[in-house]
């Protein structure tokens, strides 16, 4: 048989050799077409019955979530309804205890009455904190207790609708039921009940029944986490709740929570073709079957038909191919043998052929196919050629492989001149980096090593910026909008021109031109596709040199920051546990790199005992939390010194979230720590010195004082025994603020509201004898002012307390004396003395008066560039704003 084949091949004429191949050639992709069809028809029926199914389950499914959705809302309607949010905001601890309350009867009437309006439940009732059933629809289930049911335990925990799952666990009487919760919570926020409503499974046995679009033996059911069976099956035997359910689809759904379809056996035993949802909201698996048989049945009578057509499709084909090759084999048979002879690969062979038919344009056809694949076939080689020497070469030879590459295919391409602009250092400007001239070409543009990106050459730029490709067979077809680039280009003698967007990522680096000078040169389009890989290789290249260049620099200025500023890098192997340490960390622990293996381990020991407990704490608490670490500690040198370094990390985790790496930094702090201690002890010497500074100064206005107070007991004059008392007074207000910045924790700041009232009780105090009972009422902000500002105000205060208690009630009279001090917003100061005494005299102008006290008074105010206000209506009342502290 064989051997007749290959005499009917070598010895047949053309015209049997041609009808034989015509009929194979439709026999072939006929029967391809056919089988090809038949398959995905069958691909496409299978997938068309799957998702049939899972429409049917999708759709059971959002009726399911709707349907449990509508018990959320109707147990937070009944919880809103029965104002349990209003009773437990507020709620007493016998609430639970007292039954005929008029609060708990109130709660059960509204219940009773919102169940007979809302029918979603079978049940609803109230649990108390101790888990017992203090109301219900039913009276029966009342004093019942159910603190052991999960529901319970879960309603505790957080808000919305729970199903319980459990077919053992969720039987209600006998009968499989779900239970919606909700907690109750009081104004703490504190879980103290559960309301809940129990609804039985006849929406769900509704929903399930329902079997359009399932055929005769297609059904869905749901099964619990149990894998009890919870709805009724099309077939008898089954009951719900007494029968365990087990299947591939049962196990999928509820172990992995998946969600999916395929084909296996149910839970009769029979293949079916099925689709298995989780439904979370009730934590149960959803089945929607078909029995196989039934559900491949039309797909078998589609096939057969389909291979019925081809089959006489086949025979059709087969007539027409005689038909046909009878009429065509002569011509060819002259080109059967060019044609084979181009087929085993003698590329360059012409065939002769006159014709000026089919035949004539098909010799042409060939002829041209085989040149231009000549060509290709070599342009891939320079391509394949070119990337393999880049792929090799090392970043400093990639200038000379670019000059290279530049030459190459320059003079492939017939070019007189080819070269690289790149954007460097300047993002404004292109600039020349590589250029190649064939002998004999004058370089005018030698000069021109700059090219400004958005200025020269618009039309140009726009079609590099959009990353095309830009070829001009001939400067005379460019384009009206390209009219300074033909002006350029002929002005340069450049007939055609080729440019290469050079492309990283997404964005312009560069470009790469090809200029024919001496002819305008044509290029076909896969030539240009051709040209644009190599404008990627170069691209690549040239920015893989620019990085490592970069990198290099990077990485030496990263060394050297890390030993001028002292900072030393570490990089922990979780897995391992083997440590890296940079030169600098080295350096640091005060050992040479290879004296040692470093790990984990050996860092803890040359940690210093007392601090090895609290890095591995930090340590730790990182890999656990996810968290960074920040850590001062002390490190043992092998000479047995110490010295304190910083360490910050971090922990990197793997795709599955587990630590496997923790990185870090080092850094020696000795000389800070040594510094702020030496500060510290300063500051504490400094801190010492100014309180026996504000103690002496507090002592000496008391000596002051005092001995004014001795000299006026001798003073029989009353007039001048008030200019006594006066400045007494006033020595006193100062030495007061000397004394309390003796006594704070603050060496520059005075608490003023402290300082005000003990210098108002002291006035009163002093002067209070002789001039009848005052009553002082003080408000003043939480303030703090130096001493430079607190001494004015003090004194100010201290001249218009003064000022009421001498004049503002004559003859003993009871009165009152209001001291503010407030500051809003703005940092705007406001101090405020007032009386309800007899005021100053009506022609009394009180910043142009000649007592000493009101004299006093305007020059603090404009030492502290305030401003002062009187107001004498009922009374008198000083009102002194200022901004900021002087």
């Amino acid at each position: 048989m064989a051997s007749t084949i290959r005499h009917f091949l070598q010895k047949g004429t053309i015209r049997s050799r041609l009808l034989v191949v015509f009929i194979l050639l439709v026999l072939l992709p006929t029967s391809a077409v056919t089988l090809t069809t038949t398959v995905i028809d069958l691909s496409n029926g299978k997938k068309l019955i799957k998702k049939q199914l899972f429409s049917v389950a999708s759709l059971k499914a959002s009726q399911v979530n709707a349907w449990v959705d509508s018990l959320e809302k109707d147990l937070r309607i009944i919880f809103a309804a029965t104002h349990l949010k209003e009773i437990f905001g507020e709620l007493r601890h016998d609430f639970f205890s007292d039954n005929n309350g008029s609060e708990f009867i109130n709660f059960r009437q509204n219940l009773n009455e919102i169940f007979q309006t809302i029918r979603s439940f079978e049940e609803v009732f109230l649990l108390s904190p101790s888990g017992y059933v203090i109301i219900s629809t039913d009276q029966e289930s009342i004093g019942q207790f159910r603190g052991f049911q999960p529901y319970f335990s879960e309603g505790i925990k957080y808000p919305g609708v729970h199903i319980q799952p459990h077919a053992f666990s969720s039987i209600y009487k006998g009968v499989n039921k779900l239970v919606a919760v909700h907690p109750v919570r009081n104004f703490r926020k504190e879980v103290i009940g559960v309301l809940c409503g129990i609804t039985g499974m006849t929406k769900l046995e509704e929903i399930m029944s329902e079997r359009i679009g399932l055929g005769q033996t297609g059904e869905t059911y749901l099964v619990g986490k149990n894998r009890m069976l919870l709805t009724e099956l099309r077939l008898p035997g089954y009951s719900p709740g007494n029968v365990v359910m087990s299947s591939e689809g049962i196990n999928a759904a509820l172990d992995r929570h998946e969600n999916g379809s395929g084909t296996y056996r149910d839970y009769r035993g029979v293949p079916v073709l099925g689709v298995h949802l989780w439904v979370p909201k009730i934590e149960m698996a959803l089945l929607s079957e078909m029995d196989r048989l039934e559900a491949y049945t039309p797909i078998y009578i589609m096939l057969a038909l389909n291979v019925g057509m081809g089959a006489f499709a086949l025979i059709i084909a087969g007539v027409l191919s005689m038909v046909f090759a009878r009429g065509i084999a002569d011509p060819l048979s002259e080109l059967a043998n060019t044609a084979t002879r181009i087929a085993d690969g003698e590329l360059y062979l012409n065939v002769e052929q006159d014709r000026e038919d089919e035949i004539g344009a098909l010799a042409k056809a060939f002829n041209s196919m085989a040149d231009q694949m000549s060509h290709r076939i070599e342009t891939y080689r320079l391509i394949s050629d070119m990337s393999r020497e880049f792929i090799s070469i090392s970043s400093a030879e990639i200038d000379g492989a670019v000059y290279g590459a530049l030459e190459t295919f320059g003079q492939y391409y017939g070019a007189d001149r080819s070269y690289v602009f790149r954007i460097t250092s300047d993002p404004d400007f292109f600039t020349k980096t590589h250029e190649w001239l064939r002998e004999g070409i004058e370089c005018r543009e030698n000069q021109i090593q700059m090219l400004p990106v958005n200025q020269t050459n618009p039309w140009l730029m726009n079609q590099l910026q959009s990353m095309q490709v830009v070829h001009i067979p001939c400067i005379e077809e460019l384009p009206r909008e390209a009219t300074a680039e033909k002006a350029q280009w002929l002005f340069k003698g450049i007939r055609s021109f080729i440019c290469i967007p050079l492309i990283f990522g997404e964005s312009l680096k560069g470009f790469v031109g090809f200029d024919f000078l001496k002819e305008s040169r044509r290029i076909y389009e896969e030539d240009l596709r051709l040209l644009r890989m190599i404008g990627e290789i170069i691209c690549n290249s040239l920015e893989r040199q620019h990085t490592e260049a970069a990198l290099k620099h990077s990485r030496e200025q990263y060394a050297l920051a890390q030993r001028a500023a002292r900072i030393g890098s570490l990089d922990l192997d979780l897995t391992t546990g083997k440590l890296y340490c940079s030169d600098t960390a080295w350096n640091i622990l005060g050992r040479r790199k290879g004296d040692v293996d470093p790990t984990y381990d050996f860092f803890l020991f040359m940690v210093h005992p007392e601090d090895r407990e609290l890095l591995n704490k930090a340590v730790q608490k990182a890999i656990e939390q996810n968290q960074h670490y920040d850590i001062e500690h002390r490190i043992l040198l092998p000479d047995e010194s110490i010295r304190w370094v910083l360490m910050t990390g971090a922990v990197i985790r793997n795709e599955n979230g587990i630590p496997v790496r923790m990185i870090g930094m080092i850094r020696d702090i000795t000389e800070k720590k040594e510094s702020a201690e030496k500060n510290n002890a300063s500051l504490k010497e400094k801190e010492v010195l100014l309180k026996e500074i504000h103690h002496r100064v507090k002592n000496n206005l008391q000596v002051i004082s005092s001995l004014m107070y001795l000299q006026s007991k001798n003073v029989r004059d009353t007039t001048m025994a008030g200019i006594f008392k006066d400045c007494e007074t006033r020595i006193r207000s100062m030495a007061l603020v000397h004394e309390r910045l003796y006594q704070s924790k603050s060496m520059a700041e005075v608490d003023f509201a402290e300082y005000v009232r003990s210098l108002a009780g002291y006035l009163v105090q002093s002067y209070g004898g002789g001039y009848g009972s005052i009553h002082l009422e003080i408000h003043i902000d939480n303030i703090f002012f130096n001493v430079n500002t607190a001494i004015p105000c003090g004194l100010i205060i201290s001249e218009l307390i003064s000022n009421a208690l001498k004049h503002a009630y004559p003859d003993g009279k009871q009165g009152e004396i209001v001291i503010s001090f407030t500051r809003d917003e703005a940092g705007t100061y406001t101090q405020t003395v007032r009386d309800k005494g007899v005021g100053l005299p009506e022609n009394l102008d009180f910043q142009n008066t000649d007592t000493l006290g009101l004299r006093l008074v305007n020059i603090l105010a404009k030492q502290l560039n305030g401003t002062l206000t009187y107001s004498g209506k009922d009374g008198a009342c000083f009102v002194m704003t200022f901004n900021e502290p002087v």
